[in-house]
């Protein structure tokens, strides 16, 4: 696949073509991938011990794959085992009942955040 020049935006509907044209073992592994990037304050902090402790050995920023695997080294066995273990539920889930049209759920999330903010007000 092409990289993105940084300042490229992809759209949502892409992502969401990508993933479901994926095979089942592909869409699990970029499942666990989001599942891991998305905790962003852990992440954050994370990705900067690791780039301080990087600059320090005089060595380049970490890539995305030095953060996993720091977070998977920081994690016991069995905490690995049980997030495994649940994200292969849903993706069994996936498959099985199939998924919810993104539609659906981008009206669902729209309406949830209208509720929201008008509450908030």
């Amino acid at each position: 696949m092409a990289q993105r020049k940084p300042e490229e935006k992809v759209r949502l509907n892409q992502v969401i073509r990508l993933a479901d044209s994926l095979p089942p073992e592909e869409r699990g592994q970029l499942f666990r991938h989001l599942e891991f990037r998305f905790w962003d304050e852990e992440w954050n902090r994370i990705a900067r011990e690791v780039n301080e402790k990087r600059k320090a050995q005089g060595l380049p920023p970490a890539t995305d794959e030095d953060i996993h695997a720091e977070i998977d080294a920081r994690r016991s066995p069995e905490e690995l085992e049980a997030l495994r273990r649940e994200i292969q539920k849903g993706i069994d889930s996936l498959e099985r009942d199939g998924g919810i049209p993104a539609e659906q759920v981008f009206a669902e999330l729209k309406e949830r955040y209208k509720k929201l903010k008008k509450a908030a007000s």
